[in-house]
């Protein structure tokens, strides 16, 4: 049993926990959101 979650572990990648991937997408969107922002106040100059 224990080398099946060893090679889990190396397929996603060092052991990616899944918090990990939920933050990166979080930063992502809020990167996203920043950007529409930024644009919609130049669009007001």
């Amino acid at each position: 049993m224990a080398p099946a979650d060893d090679r889990q572990a190396v397929r996603d990648g060092e052991g990616s926990t899944p918090m990990a991937d939920l933050a990166y997408a979080v930063l992502l969107i809020g990167v996203f959101l920043l950007l529409a922002l930024c644009v919609r106040g130049l669009e007001r100059l």
